[in-house]
């Protein structure tokens, strides 16, 4: 009689928690996984922030609707927290130290390579895992940190990448054709370009001939183009943002300055926007880049199609490298104590990932080396018929360059 009292008793206690506390019993629990983003989402860099963020999200929005799928009831979700550079390095220092505060686990920037190389000091201070999709300049990674890394490899790898590609193609074989022109915006990224261009214009007895810098912020170029007209090189390295590199693109077509090779040092014009505010006055230029949807690779044109289906457009290296980033953190922080900066920071130093998301990757992984820094090598495209196309290495190209 008494054990029959107590099964009751059981039972409808039961069913009082069942309705008075019914999440709690049968919801899934998630533990939110912070992640800082640091971009320039106002000014002159808004457009391509806005690319960065989108590989982020798209990667983010997989890895929870996966999360929720493997780990039913207990699940990690991962949570975007912006913080504002205004491509200001000043302002993104500020917004470095907000994020930490509001706990995030890592951070993800910053895109420009003065706000990295700023902000990366302060990720290091306060022991935060920073991983750069983006910035290049060399010496980010230079300084012995333990908290910065990077998915690409160094600006200097991006300048040796254009000269090995003009090699390939004869073009610097005689001293008619070596003759180059630098020509790049006049922040960090620009100055730290054209020093490690000129570095390697000696290694492959190449001819300089004019070295100019400007503004990114400038609505006229004209001068910048009549400099190049007056030095008549065979080649230009340009380094430059998106609307520069829009506004010299229709400036040299208006002056009707078509003569030399353009090669340009990724960043604005490997953005597809490029294309459209170029104008088709960019044809036949090439480009430095991570990534494009014609590689020689299974998978390229699929990541194409679904990222165009969420955003509507189709992704740059930008967007790709972003995306990459992101499923590597992830990789990091489920193979550490997911709320510890320490323990994510030592599976950083330890990541090697092959998966959907690395494949995007020319060599199909992602490893980093003792500084933190990629093991990565850029491929060139081409703009032909308004398109980007793979035209170096010869292992990934779809099409031979045209020259």
């Amino acid at each position: 009689m008494v054990r029959a009292l107590n099964i009751k008793f059981l039972w409808i206690l039961t069913f009082l928690l069942v309705l008075i506390f019914p999440q709690k019993l049968f919801s899934k629990t998630k533990q939110t996984i912070k992640l800082g983003v640091l971009l320039p989402f106002t000014g002159y860099l808004s457009e391509i922030a806005k690319t960065n963020l989108e590989g982020i999200q798209l990667a983010v929005e997989e890895i929870n609707k996966l999360e929720k799928l493997k780990h039913a009831d207990n699940y990690n979700y991962y949570e975007i927290v912006l913080g504002d550079t205004k491509a200001d390095p000043a302002l993104g220092n500020l917004e470095m130290y907000r994020l930490a505060k509001e706990g995030v686990l890592v951070v993800l920037g910053a895109y420009q390579s003065s706000v990295t190389y700023s902000t990366t000091a302060i990720a290091e201070k306060l022991k935060i895992p920073y991983f750069i999709p983006a910035a290049l300049v060399d010496n980010i990674t230079e300084r012995d940190f333990n908290y910065v890394f990077r998915i690409v490899c160094k600006l200097s790898d991006y300048a040796k990448t254009q000269f090995l590609f003009l090699k390939d193609n004869d073009l610097l074989n005689t001293p008619s054709r070596a003759r180059v022109a630098l020509v790049h915006e006049d922040s960090y990224f620009g100055q730290m370009a054209s020093n490690a261009q000129k570095k390697f214009s000696k290694q492959f007895n190449v001819n300089i001939v004019l070295d100019i810098s400007y503004s990114a912020t400038r609505n006229d170029l004209d001068d910048v183009v009549n400099q190049l007209i007056a030095a008549n090189p065979s080649i230009v390295l340009l380094t430059s943002y998106l609307h520069d590199s829009a506004l010299l693109s229709r400036t040299m077509y208006r002056k009707k300055y078509t003569s030399p090779l353009i090669l340009a040092t990724g960043a604005g014009p490997k953005d597809p926007m490029f294309l459209k505010l170029s104008q088709n006055t960019a044809e036949n230029w090439f480009v430095i880049n991570e990534w494009s949807s014609d590689m020689k690779k299974k998978g390229m044109d699929e990541f194409r199609k679904k990222f165009n289906n969420r955003f509507k457009h189709d992704p740059d290296g930008i967007a790709v490298m972003n995306y990459v980033s992101t499923w590597t953190i992830k990789e990091a922080i489920d193979h550490s104590d997911r709320k510890s900066r320490e323990q994510i920071q030592k599976a950083l130093k330890q990541i090697v990932m092959k998966n959907h998301a690395s494949n995007l990757l020319p060599l199909g992984r992602v490893a980093l080396d003792e500084s933190g820094n990629g093991e990565f090598v850029p491929i060139v495209t081409q703009i032909i018929d308004g398109k980007y196309w793979t035209v170096w290495p010869k292992a990934l190209s779809s099409r031979k360059p045209e020259l």
